[in-house]
């Protein structure tokens, strides 16, 4: 009775597993290190020919700039698209109000990857080419490591 619940067990736990949700976090490496940005998707955008529409990624697009100043997705007058194809195309127009600053990004598969920011602070007017890492699988919880067949 005893292995029967351990079974049970063992199959409830690897059945959440395979149910589960995998996030996926991109991060930004830039050339001179002007811009630490950052976002997440779900498992589902990062399937072939996915266009990036969930919540989870709006609500985590994060950009700093040298100055301090933090571009979030959530702004009102933010500009957003992104999907993968793949490869990763993005383009985001981001605003501050509070200091009247304005950060582009563009990411073109085969033409490179550009943050360019307009502000009149005085670390402002930067841009910076760089690219998007490889995404890092999030959620990895133990469950996956208890089951074979895990995605990321």
């Amino acid at each position: 009775m005893k292995q029967l619940k351990t079974i049970a067990a063992a199959t409830v736990v690897c059945a959440v597993a395979f149910a589960s949700r995998a996030d996926y976090l991109w991060t930004w490496h830039g050339d001179h290190n002007y811009f630490q940005a950052s976002f997440e998707v779900t498992d589902q955008e990062m399937l072939p020919n996915s266009q990036f529409t969930s919540a989870l990624f709006t609500n985590s697009i994060s950009i700093s700039s040298l100055d301090g100043v933090r571009y979030f997705g959530t702004n009102s007058f933010a500009i957003i698209s992104g999907g993968f194809q793949p490869p990763l195309h993005l383009s985001l127009v981001l605003l501050d109000e509070t200091t009247f600053s304005r950060l582009s990004v563009a990411v073109v598969p085969g033409q490179g990857s550009r943050i360019s920011e307009t502000s009149s602070l005085p670390f402002g007017n930067n841009f910076e080419d760089g690219f998007g890492a490889t995404p890092k699988c999030l959620n990895q919880q133990r469950a996956h490591y208890l089951c074979s067949g895990q995605r990321c």
